[in-house]
């Protein structure tokens, strides 16, 4: 079983193992990796949480933009996935502030 905030690859929280006439069988048996928490923010954007402390590897969720941000696309929400390496924001670029008008105004770090 995996202490609270990790689990196996596979998606599940404990594996099965055999007791054999040689002892327990652990072959095939997978160490467990951390979960991704519900606190994440990203580039003036910010998670849609449920609430839940820990998420699998494999769920998404969304980034959305905080007001007055937008993605240079024009789009409001991204998803990120979380993986044994944490939430993966690979291709999620940061939001940027908008004007009134709908143009970017981009400042530069």
């Amino acid at each position: 079983m995996c202490d609270e905030g990790y689990q196996y690859p596979t998606g599940e929280s404990t594996q099965k193992i055999n007791c054999t006439a040689w002892g327990w069988n652990t072959t095939g048996l997978d160490h467990c990796v951390k979960m991704c928490t519900g606190d994440l923010s990203y580039g003036h954007a910010n998670s849609t949480w449920n609430g839940t402390s820990y998420y699998y590897i494999g769920s998404q969720h969304e980034l959305q933009c905080d007001k007055g941000y937008q993605y240079l696309s024009g789009e409001m929400k991204k998803n990120v996935t979380c993986t044994s390496e944490g939430w993966n924001t690979t291709g999620v670029e940061e939001c940027y502030e908008s004007n009134q008008n709908g143009t970017f105004i981009r400042v530069c770090p």
